[in-house]
């Protein structure tokens, strides 16, 4: 029972890449084919980068004598990674699952429910951790003082016992996290909120680690002390699989302690208060109604309000959805208190004074092609999309309302980032107006682009959100289509810029958008509008 329980989780696990449509034709071969030569690039890609960066420490920390630091680093940045990586679904698994009332109906012992989700987690902390370990193993056997028999055997041994100690840690950090949110108004808001916090920090993490990388090698000694004093789990797990003979044994038995004991604590409170975990009601704070005067809005506005209350209280649309929003925000912010950088590496580019301008609204336009939040609007209707059909709303008013929110979302953003970049750089008159009005008119056109697509492959049949957000092939064609098509303005500007002026040449570009944009819109209210009726 055990077993089918895990084995119904791992496919739902996997679901939101191989997941079928219901009704529709089995996967083909060449769809398979693509999905595995897909996977096998990435996963190969992040092996490469992970080892690239392992690489630059492998050789200085062996030479030092500091070989157990180099694996504790690797040990620490995967445990960060795969915390920081699971800790929501940890809190969803544990503590906020939907289908604990109905698992506990049937004739199935507790303890298996629970296991089959900490399983589910292990092989997601898996993964996580793969990404970082197998490269760092594979360089330092190469690159650094090699690995001896037992050496390969602690790295993967005390690697296991490390998903326990990370499945206790992140558990402790989800448990938290959880009663925070249950206890404060607005929970979508929230757990939107501490999942921006959490890539805030993954993203600050990554792009600061050759600058720690580099400390590190600099002041391997002292550093090795104090993680030595600190955090003594990463190492013993380092001593484990740098030493040899009795000594590593003797770390090896050391770090198991450390991992098997809080996990036993762990898994003890976690089945002595599943049933009540899984069954109490979660009191949320709730606000207070006062009367107030009640006011009459259209049937637009009425949809404007409730596409933009979806998109904000919708944490993984809000995630995929706006990332472009919020690195064009940084982007202005940095280059407004920061300009002379901008300026300097200018400088050392062959007229990149010409360049800026172009280089600026590719930026943001790139940026704007990113938050296509209308690209999956229409297919999480889903079961829903009845409702708005059995209303007498024209389809063109539901069209206009989805796109609608795209543009109060991006376009906002788009205009203050460009007017900043336009006020702290030094551009001409008519290029400070084409910083602001070309992307502009790429937010635009990436809201009807989406729209469109969305009509085109719609998608209702799904479990979840996350496979219309992240899966669904009108985001995919939406996002990667958009910036194929923005990539051709850049193309064609390398020939272009010696046979016209740089201005002349972003005004074309803001003319070709705004006519694809025209006819796209004109499309989506002709042939869109009886799509929609035999949805």
């Amino acid at each position: 029972m055990l077993l089918t329980l895990v084995k119904i989780r791992l496919k739902a696990l996997f679901s939101v890449i191989f997941a079928q449509r219901i009704g529709s034709k089995p996967n083909s071969k060449a769809r398979k084919i693509g999905i595995a030569v897909l996977a096998v690039y990435i996963v190969s890609m992040l092996l490469f980068s992970m080892g690239t960066m392992m690489h630059t420490m492998a050789g200085p920390l062996s030479e030092a004598g500091l070989g157990w630091l180099y694996f504790s680093i690797a040990a620490l940045l995967a445990a960060v990674f795969s915390i920081m990586g699971t800790i929501f679904t940890i809190q969803k698994e544990l503590f906020d699952a939907s289908d604990n009332e109905l698992l506990l109906s049937m004739p199935i012992p507790p303890s298996f429910i629970l296991a089959s989700r900490l399983v589910i987690i292990v092989v997601l902390e898996f993964m996580y951790t793969a990404i970082i370990m197998i490269p760092a193993g594979v360089v330092y056997a190469i690159y650094g003082g090699g690995l001896t028999v037992q050496g390969v055997h602690a790295l993967v041994f005390a690697t296991l016992l490390l998903l326990l100690l990370m499945l206790s840690i992140g558990t402790l950090f989800s448990w938290l996290a959880s009663l925070i949110i249950s206890k404060l108004p607005a929970k979508n808001l929230l757990t939107t909120l501490f999942m921006f916090v959490f890539i805030g920090l993954y993203m600050w993490m990554y792009s600061n680690l050759t600058k720690y990388i580099s400390r590190l090698i600099m002041e391997g000694e002292s550093i090795a002390a104090a993680i030595r004093k600190a955090v003594p789990p990463i190492y013993s797990y380092g001593m484990s699989i740098a030493t040899g003979g009795l000594s590593g044994l003797a770390h090896l038995g050391l770090f198991a302690l450390w991992c098997l004991v809080p996990f036993a604590v762990t898994y003890f409170i976690l089945t002595r208060n599943f049933i009540k975990l899984a069954t109490s009601s979660k009191n949320v704070a709730r606000a207070v109604y006062r009367k107030r005067e009640m006011k009459v809005s259209s049937g637009f506005a009425a949809l404007v309000r409730k596409e933009l209350i979806r998109f904000f209280t919708l944490p993984i649309y809000f995630i995929n959805c706006a990332i472009g929003v919020i690195l064009m925000l940084i982007l202005s912010g940095y280059i407004a208190f920061q300009p002379e950088r901008i300026l300097v590496m200018v400088a050392t580019i062959p007229d990149g004074e010409k360049l800026l301008a172009p280089g600026l609204c590719l930026a943001l336009g790139y940026c704007a092609l990113m938050s296509n939040i209308a690209a999956p609007s229409l297919s999480l209707e889903g079961k829903n999309l009845w409702i708005l059909k059995a209303h007498p709303i024209p389809p063109k008013e539901i069209y206009r309302a989805k796109i609608a929110c795209n543009l109060i979302v991006c376009l906002p953003c788009v205009v203050v980032s460009g007017a900043v970049l336009a006020f702290v750089l030094p551009l001409s008159a008519i290029e400070k107006v084409l910083v602001i009005v070309l992307p502009s008119v790429i937010t635009f056109f990436t809201a009807v682009f989406g729209m469109a697509m969305n009509i085109v492959f719609p998608r209702f049949d799904w479990v979840n959100e996350t496979m219309v957000v992240k899966q669904s092939a009108s985001v995919m064609v939406a996002v990667l289509g958009g910036m194929a098509i923005g990539a051709v303005p850049a193309i064609l500007f390398i020939p272009a810029h010696s046979v016209m002026p740089v201005e002349l040449y972003l005004i074309l570009c803001t003319a070709a958008f705004a006519v694809a944009t025209a006819a796209i819109y004109a499309w989506i209210t002709t042939s869109g509008v009886k799509r929609f009726e035999n949805m």
